[in-house]
This record gives C-alpha cells, sequence and structure tokens, in this order.
C-alpha cells in the first residue's frame, strides 16, 4: 500500500471537544464498558456521547451497514465532533470501506481511535493521510492513548524479551510512521481502501 502524498494532522483534542464513540463493527456486549468508555472520556475533560447506533444489534454486528455507516459519516460530516471511539472491535468494518466519506475525513481531519476489526477503517484513515490510533480509551492502555489524543505524544514501541514473538534479527534505532493492527484485516484491505 502507497504511503498518502499529502499528511492531515487532526487537531489535539482539547477539554470540552465532543467525542463520538460508535460501534463500526460489533456491538459491545456488556453495557458497562460503554459507560466506562464514556467515563474515561469524560475524566480527560472531554464530551463523550454514543452514536445512535452504538447498541445496534444484526447478528454479530452492530446494526445494517448502512445504519453503522450512518453514524461514521455522520460524525465525520458534523465540524462539532472531533474524535470517533470505536466501543469494541470485532466484525464489520469492513463491509463500510467503500461508503466512508473520505473528502469529509480529509477536509476535516479527525482521528479514529480503535482496534481488532477497526484496522480496516484505519486503513482508510491512512489512505487519507489521517494518523489514527490503534488502542482503547477504556482498559490497560488508557493512559497512552489519552496522551496521544490530548498531548500528542509520540509513540515508542520496544520489544519485550518475555514475549514469545519479540526475536529481533537486527539491532538498532529507527523512526518512521507505525503501521499496525490485525495483519489478517491489514492484509485483507490491500488494494480495497482506495475506492473512493
Amino acid at each position: 500500500m502507497e504511503d498518502p502524498t499529502t499528511r492531515r494532522l487532526p487537531q489535539r483534542l482539547q477539554p470540552g471537544d465532543r467525542v463520538v464513540v460508535l460501534s463500526p463493527s460489533s456491538w459491545p456486549e456488556d453495557p458497562g464498558h460503554l459507560e466506562g468508555m464514556l467515563d474515561d472520556l469524560a475524566s480527560w475533560g472531554l464530551r463523550p456521547e454514543p452514536s445512535a447506533h452504538a447498541f445496534g444489534r444484526r447478528g454479530y454486528m452492530a446494526g445494517t451497514p448502512a445504519d453503522r455507516l450512518e453514524d461514521l459519516n455522520g460524525a465525520l460530516r458534523d465540524p462539532g465532533v472531533r474524535a470517533l471511539v470505536a466501543s469494541r472491535g470485532g466484525c464489520g468494518a469492513l463491509r463500510l470501506l467503500a461508503g466512508v466519506d473520505r473528502s469529509a475525513l480529509e477536509r476535516d481531519p479527525k482521528p479514529l481511535v480503535g482496534y481488532s476489526g477497526i484496522t480496516a477503517l484505519h486503513q482508510v484513515w491512512r489512505r487519507s493521510g489521517v494518523p489514527g490510533v490503534h488502542g482503547a480509551v477504556h482498559g490497560a492502555h488508557r493512559d497512552l492513548v489519552r496522551s496521544q489524543l490530548l498531548d500528542a505524544a509520540s509513540t515508542t514501541a520496544t520489544s519485550d524479551p518475555a514475549s514469545l514473538t519479540t526475536a529481533l534479527t537486527t539491532s538498532g534505532v529507527a523512526r518512521g510512521d507505525l503501521v499496525g493492527g490485525n495483519l489478517e484485516l491489514m492484509a485483507r484491505t490491500v488494494g480495497v481502501v482506495d475506492v473512493r
């Protein structure tokens, strides 16, 4: 996948900014998890609000593709919304790629925070030159995500010698854009996210 020719950096989030929590893939199985996300975002001084279909259900997805796309594009088109946060990963975001309003995203860049199945949408953000955050606002890495959104902190990736998958064949230091997420979805989106 080619690097985007133009970088479009979102504004750093400020206290009082509106943040939409949406479910572009699966629905949050535990309502307490979504409430925890909203509480965490509010504790950061932000104004979180769930999207209309955040708890929608259709099989394993959070409502129909049209419902989920309506929430996503509505947040992208709303100038008062400054960030989008996925309620969880799961399956279904891949079905939305062709319908994402990339013009709205590129005109008014907003970060997308999510993990797992949200990786598919992160590739759309990447192709539009807008960075996203592969992570969650509620849980073990919430402070890192907070610092990336509110403090524009950079991320340092290091290997953990205790992990079975960290063996490196080279040593040294590298700098650049970090692209990551669910490897299967990264592979599935090759050539797909160029759809306009």
